[in-house]
């Protein structure tokens, strides 16, 4: 989705350093989207980031 609104590529190789939480988030998921919601803040934050070093 990133790409089709004229975005970076999004980089989610860090939840594979964090694979319990994205785990857990995708549990939680059931009842509780925070945690998933977390873990994208994350990604999108660190690609603005990137894009402005």
């Amino acid at each position: 989705m990133a790409l089709q609104a004229g975005r970076r590529q999004l980089d989610y190789t860090p939840w594979d350093d964090r694979k319990t939480d994205y785990l857990a988030a995708i549990q939680a998921g059931m009842t509780n989207y925070e945690p998933m919601k977390g873990l994208v803040r994350q990604v999108l934050h660190e690609t603005a980031r990137n894009v402005d070093d």
